[in-house]
């Protein structure tokens, strides 16, 4: 198993100037950023991003899978709940930018190395199968896009 020091560098890297991006700069729509109680950032967000945290206080790639998959469940029901949007029109171009922005906002130290972890010791099951399968290829691209952005192409 690899660990990756080099691309877990370049992830922080990244997310110290990305957290300084308004969610707009990552292609969330104004309709998915209701400001209640006066807060900057939608509060159902924050529960997304404390999942995603969780992620490497635990060892079990299962766990780790569920992580990823809760934090994914608590988007689509902000965006059902909050916003009204039927859950049929939530697709990969509205889940993206939204998973990107939870990523970076979370505090990660290590995500590609988590990666590794999960892809290393979960089941062929766990990884290709089903929602838990897709919910962790779309986090996988989340990471990878975050390690690999510089700001020059983020700000066009």
């Amino acid at each position: 198993m690899a660990i990756h020091n080099h691309s877990d560098s370049k992830f922080r890297a990244n997310c110290k100037w990305l957290k300084l991006q308004p969610p707009s700069h990552f292609s969330i729509e104004k309709r998915f950023l209701v400001d209640s109680e006066n807060k900057k950032y939608p509060p159902m967000f924050w529960r997304a991003i404390d999942k995603i945290e969780e992620i490497e206080l635990i060892n079990v790639p299962g766990d780790m899978l569920l992580c990823i998959h809760e934090s994914i469940l608590f988007i689509y029901q902000y965006i059902v709940d909050i916003c009204k949007i039927d859950a049929s029109e939530i697709g990969a171009d509205i889940l993206m930018g939204i998973l990107i922005y939870v990523t970076v906002q979370a505090n990660l130290v290590y995500p590609n190395t988590t990666l590794e972890i999960i892809k290393q010791f979960s089941t062929t099951e766990e990884l290709v199968g089903g929602e838990i399968g897709y919910y962790l290829s779309t986090w996988e691209i989340a990471v990878r896009y975050i390690t690999s952005i510089t700001q020059q192409e983020f700000d066009r």
